[in-house]
Order: C-alpha cells, then structure tokens, then sequence
C-alpha cells in the first residue's frame, strides 16, 4: 500500500488559512474584510508585479485611514463616556452622603425632634388614637409639675425642693390641656416656617420672584434686541461710507493720474 491511502486519524483537516481567519472573525464583516484584503495585500507582495503592488498599497492606505477615523470616533466615544461616568459617580457620592446625613439626623433626633410634616409613620404611630395622634402633631409633652410652672407663669413658684409627682392623672392632663387652650393672656403657638399648614407664605413669595425674575429677563431681552438693530444700522452706514470713500478715492486718482499724463 501506498503511504497516501493510509489514513492518520490523530492529524487534524487542513484548512485554508484564510478560510479560518474568515470563520474565527464572522462576527463582525468589517474584520473579514480586512482579513481578505490582508491577504490579498501578502499575495500581491509574494507574487505581483509593480502595478497590483501600487493597487495593494492604495487600498492599504485606504483602509488604514478609514480605520484612523473610526479610532478617533471610538476615542471621542470613549472620553464621552468617561466625564458621564465620573458625573454619575459624583451624584452618587453626594446621594450618599446625604442620606447618611438624613440618617444620622433622625437617629440623633428620635428623643426630641419635632413633627414638622416630613417624618416617616412607623407602626407605633399609625397604632396611636386620633387624641394621642392631635397631641403629638402638636408637640405637647406630658405635663409634670416642673413643667408646667415652666410654661405658664400665671402659676405661683414652688420650692425647688418639693419631689415632682411620679405621673400625673388624667383630670390634672385635662385640666392642663383645657388651660392652655382657653387662657386668654397664653400666646398662641408659633408654627414653624416649614410647616405644611403654612405653604402658602412660601409659594407666593416664590411666584413673585419668578415675575419680577420673568420681567426683568424680558427687558434684558428687548436692550438686546435694540442693540443689535443698533450695531446693523451702524454697519450699514459704514459700508455706504466706506463705498463713498471708496469712490471719491477713484476719482481723486483718475483726476491726478489725467492731469500727470498731461
């Protein structure tokens, strides 16, 4: 038998490189066109003459220009890409920090902060009954006896000496509450300026500085528009006297340029 009939199974096909090339690079057609235009460059370079030579190196050069500007549209891509990136990255930070700050607020202020609108219901709150849940909207403490000659100086002083009561009953919370909503010489509470029940002050103070805002821009906007009509009349008239200048000049010199011939 001849060695060619033998048959090696551990030999792998053979292949055309340019065939593998084209297969490992079909995913994109802009790689297999370079590929075969590579290949045909090499072919040429191997066996061509000075023509196919001069064909192959143009559409090298080609190809290498059509390549240099799409890097320059990958770079420019790529530079876009980066400021969004570090812009997104920046607002995250500041989100961050601002939530860390909000938390540390509310953990600090759990004892002793105000109901301001704002605050988030717990199921603590949501449990309360509509007399406990106007009282703390409000933000009356539970008397005691210290505090409430605090409050109202219409009740004597008492000697620092005396034990405040434990708890004080529920006639003497009534009592205190019916006081402070019937005394005439008590002064109202002050609400807060970020209350909701107060959104009107802030609104209407807002529109009028949009106005005054929206009315000043509109003046801006009619000067600029005067001033532009300003700088196109005055453009005009010195092209008419420059064109006039021009003119007389010509004059001027067909005069003289007669009168030296003479």
């Amino acid at each position: 038998m001849f060695p060619s009939s033998l048959k090696s199974p551990s030999l792998p096909r053979r292949s055309d490189s340019l065939n593998a090339t084209q297969q490992k690079s079909s995913i994109q057609p802009i790689f297999l066109t370079i590929e075969q235009e590579l290949h045909d460059a090499r072919r040429v370079q191997t066996h061509g003459q000075e023509d196919d030579l001069r064909g192959a190196l143009g559409m090298v050069i080609n190809r290498v220009s059509e390549l240099s500007s799409m890097l320059a549209d990958a770079y420019k891509s790529q530079v876009d890409l980066e400021t969004q990136l570090n812009l997104a990255k920046s607002n995250l930070k500041l989100v961050i920090a601002n939530n860390e700050m909000l938390e540390e607020a509310l953990r600090h202020g759990n004892g002793n902060s105000k109901d301001v609108g704002w605050r988030r219901r717990s199921g603590r709150d949501s449990s309360m009954t509509p007399e406990q849940g106007y009282r703390h909207s409000v933000d009356f403490p539970v008397p005691s006896s210290a505090s409430t000659i605090e409050s109202n100086p219409d009740f004597p002083p008492t000697s620092s000496t005396r034990p405040a009561s434990p708890a004080p009953s529920q006639s003497e919370n009534s009592r205190f509450f019916k006081f402070r909503f019937t005394s005439n010489n008590a002064t109202p509470p002050i609400n807060h300026l970020t209350s909701p029940s107060l959104p009107s002050l802030a609104t209407h103070s807002h529109l009028k500085e949009l106005e005054e805002a929206t009315a000043e821009l509109e003046k801006e906007r009619i000067r600029c528009k005067k001033a532009l009509d300003d700088k196109a009349s005055l453009e005009a008239e010195i092209e008419s006297l420059s064109q006039a200048l021009f003119e007389r000049r010509i004059r001027w010199w067909q005069l003289n340029g007669s009168n030296a011939l003479r």
